[in-house]
């Protein structure tokens, strides 16, 4: 399962509730700890982020800004940040690997390292690039499922995980 920023609570809640259905985590971009700073803090880190995101990502998040409305993104960013998210890792039996873009002050490299040593089997990989990994390196962050899906529990390859389909080269 891979997932991004605020969708790392998600994807880690399933992996917990769900731990048959997970068979490898990739978080990119984890949002930093709810006790690591107050809302100023949190959106000048944003802002240094934005910054650092190509230029096509920005019309992307003001987009689903517009959709989703001020309340609704403001009543989603208090809920990210009351969720536990080390907590819960840590009771993830899934390998797990943290993927931090170099330039990401929303995801900082103390909090990315903090999560992949406690996470069971966990490991930290610091990329080129910003927050929105998926939208600005979706072809290292495809190859990064690839590497997740090459051996699963089974020892199968790409059994039970989500990826490309590799039959129709995608």
């Amino acid at each position: 399962m891979v997932a991004n920023s605020f969708g790392c609570h998600l994807a880690v809640e399933l992996a917990v509730r769900h731990p048959h259905r997970v068979h490898a985590l990739i978080l990119t971009g984890p949002t930093a700890t709810p006790a690591s700073s107050g809302l100023p803090a949190l959106l000048t880190r944003w802002a240094m982020t934005a910054l650092r995101e190509p230029t096509d990502v920005v019309p992307l998040a003001l987009r689903d800004l517009r959709r989703s409305g001020i309340r609704h993104a403001a009543a989603q960013l208090r809920e990210g940040r009351r969720y536990p998210l080390a907590r819960r890792l840590a009771q993830v039996s899934a390998p797990t690997l943290v993927v931090r873009g170099q330039q990401d002050h929303l995801a900082p490299a103390r909090w990315s390292r903090h999560l992949a040593s406690i996470a069971r089997r966990g490991r930290l990989v610091h990329v080129p690039g910003a927050h929105m990994l998926p939208y600005e390196r979706p072809r290292l962050v495809a190859d990064l499922v690839d590497m997740a899906d090459a051996v699963t529990p089974s020892g199968r390859r790409g059994a039970g995980t989500v990826g490309h389909d590799r039959r129709a080269g995608s």
